[in-house]
């Protein structure tokens, strides 16, 4: 079952307070830069990133190959295909990467591999 965010929070201050102050202080002050950095990032648009790049609706529908309207709705979509964003960004230059977040590590995913069959070994 998921957790709420505040519950994920308040499990994680309470492991911290369990920590010597100094070490639970320089804990926090990590997790708060990235946070802040995580927010930074998810506050920042297609658009915007599109605008930073100097680019057009119009530039980058040619390069997509679809209408400048359609370039609108991908930038005002909540939610997109991985492929479809694959695409925008590449249109742009830039490429997705994908990573899978674990306590014992990331694991870098691609759109091929999440595509393909599994095979029985």
């Amino acid at each position: 079952m998921a957790k709420s965010f505040n519950t994920l929070r308040e499990n994680l201050d309470e492991r911290l307070d369990a920590l010597p102050n100094d070490e639970g202080n320089q804990i926090r002050a990590r997790n708060r830069h990235q946070i802040q950095a995580e927010e930074t990032a998810y506050a920042s648009s297609l658009a915007d990133l599109r605008k930073a790049r100097a680019l057009t609706q119009q530039q980058l529908s040619s390069s997509l190959g679809v209408t400048q309207a359609q370039v609108s709705r991908i930038e005002h979509q909540t939610d997109l295909y991985l492929s479809t964003l694959a695409g925008y960004l590449e249109a742009m230059g830039g490429h997705l990467e994908l990573v899978g977040v674990f306590d014992t590590g990331r694991v870098s995913l691609s759109l091929g591999a999440l595509a393909e069959e599994p095979t029985s070994g």
